[in-house]
């Protein structure tokens, strides 16, 4: 294995990392497992190209922005929808996140059309050279990003009381009733936040490589492979799962040239091995790598 397949698993699970945690929050505090989470992603991508073809505000700079009208959006959905069928069973909530997934996906074609975009800038090709290793600015700065929203999600879980209202809720449904939480705004909340990184995760993918909007389900796999690899419902967890899940990528993917850090979808058989390679993982260790450990 090659600096270069360290460097590039590295950048390619900061990103995996940050797909995956809000994934992993819906997963672990509302039990639901979120289809409707690589639209959001889908989402985030288009605003943020809109905004530069637009408006010429860099994807960077356009960040918190996205970041806010995705976490209204997700705010919104929750309060309105969800929030409605929360109490029934997984089936259920599993069969209404993909009925979203595909009227989001039908309304990207609509709206979007199926002609690929890009977001383009003046340092998309920038890079520096470290030892025998080429590093890409612009996704080492998605991996600073990534690893900057992890330590302040994790600090908000920790250190503030809507934080400890919503871990208090994943530990013990019923006793956080008791203490008083209203679960409803507590569900809302996350679902909020999760949208929020969604929205990150799109903004940063789309300086990565072109996308339409059939192109987002994958990241939906990814994120299911992330939260399983690092642990149901633990930040760390994702961060953890992400870069793993990225070198094992890294090292599938870099058994030919042409794979790698800009195919998030490999070949039949390369798919195969990663997922093969998830199955040993979970079988010495089913809870993931972190389990439920990571938000405490």
């Amino acid at each position: 294995m090659s600096l270069q397949n360290v460097v590039s698993g590295l950048l390619l699970g900061g990103m995996l990392a940050l797909i995956g945690m809000g994934f992993s929050l819906v997963w672990g505090i509302l039990n639901i497992v979120n289809l409707a989470h690589a639209p959001t992603i889908m989402f985030g991508a288009y605003i943020t190209y809109y905004f530069y073809e637009g408006l010429h505000i860099d994807p960077f700079l356009a960040l918190p922005i996205t970041m806010g009208i995705l976490a209204i959006f997700g705010f919104l959905l929750q309060q309105f929808l969800i929030n409605r069928i929360i109490k029934s069973t997984l089936l259920i909530t599993f069969l209404l996140t993909f009925g979203l997934e595909v009227m989001f996906v039908n309304l990207g074609r609509l709206i979007f059309s199926g002609v690929p975009r890009t977001v383009k800038t003046d340092y998309d090709s920038a890079s520096f050279s470290f030892l025998s290793a080429e590093v890409s600015f612009k996704k080492l700065a998605g991996l600073g990003i990534a690893l900057i929203l992890t330590f302040l999600l994790y600090l908000f879980m920790s250190r503030t009381k809507i934080g400890n209202a919503i871990r208090a809720t994943s530990m013990d449904l019923n006793a956080a009733k008791l203490m008083g939480i209203n679960i409803a705004n507590i569900y809302t909340v996350t679902y909020a936040i999760s949208a929020a990184l969604a929205g990150a995760a799109g903004a940063l993918l789309s300086t990565w490589n072109s996308f339409t909007p059939d192109e987002f389900g994958k990241y939906n796999i990814r994120a299911f492979a992330v939260v399983v690899l690092g642990g149901l419902g633990s930040i760390p967890g994702a961060l953890i799962g992400g870069l793993a899940f990225g070198f094992i990528s890294e090292i599938i993917g870099g058994l030919t040239i042409g794979s790698g850090l800009d195919a998030f979808t490999l070949s039949p058989w390369k798919e195969g091995i990663l997922f093969l390679s998830l199955v040993l993982v979970l079988i010495i260790r089913p809870q993931g790598l972190m389990g439920k450990e990571g938000y405490r």
